[in-house]
């Protein structure tokens, strides 16, 4: 039988962030011990930085060496998948009332914000806030790059190996290896792919 002392190293072992056992990862540990008790066996153990909000009606599941930095903002009325090695930084925003699926080895900078769903624009005579939500799924595949204070809308398929630019806003699919940027986020460098299609 394990001694106690020795549970919480043996846990960490999982997750680079928290091998040391500092008094900051300890701190990261029992912020994830407490919403696992919430969630259920459906996350790895992962690094939950400082002021992190996670608001979870339906379903999240999370892979491991997941990292958030801090003052990440997490809702998850729907579903939300993450896969192994994702990393949020500083201040990042998800919020999926319907689904939202991340890709292995992605990467998100400081603001970046993800949402499958926006208010509704029907009946006009309703207030906005309690108008039915309109959401469609976003995909962001494996090994994405998106920049500090991106934004990607509703209904978006972001291929493996793209890069969304700081302070894009995307609002329609991006080919796998494309690189985007600008409002509303466009193209500038498509991917190998693409570039052998178009030679």
């Amino acid at each position: 039988m394990m001694r106690r002392n020795a549970i919480i190293p043996a846990i960490c072992q999982g997750v680079p962030q928290v091998r040391r056992l500092t008094p900051t990862n300890l701190v990261a540990l029992l912020r994830w011990l407490k919403l696992r008790a919430r969630c259920g066996s459906s996350i790895e153990l992962f690094f939950i930085g400082p002021r992190c909000r996670f608001r979870v009606e339906g379903h999240l599941r999370v892979g491991a060496d997941v990292v958030f930095v801090g003052d990440a903002n997490v809702t998850a009325n729907g579903s939300l998948a993450i896969a192994d090695h994702v990393g949020f930084s500083q201040g990042v925003t998800i919020s999926a009332f319907g689904r939202v699926v991340i890709g292995r080895n992605s990467l998100f900078g400081e603001y970046a914000s993800i949402h499958d769903n926006d208010h509704g624009s029907e009946p006009l005579n309703e207030p906005v806030a309690l108008r039915q939500r309109d959401t469609r799924p976003v995909a962001i595949g494996e090994n994405v790059w998106v920049g500090a204070k991106a934004t990607i809308l509703r209904g978006v398929s972001i291929g493996d190996n793209a890069v969304v630019a700081a302070n894009a806003v995307v609002t329609r699919d991006v080919p796998p290896g494309a690189t985007v940027a600008g409002v509303p986020a466009r193209v500038i460098r498509p991917g190998r792919d693409q570039e052998d299609i178009d030679g």
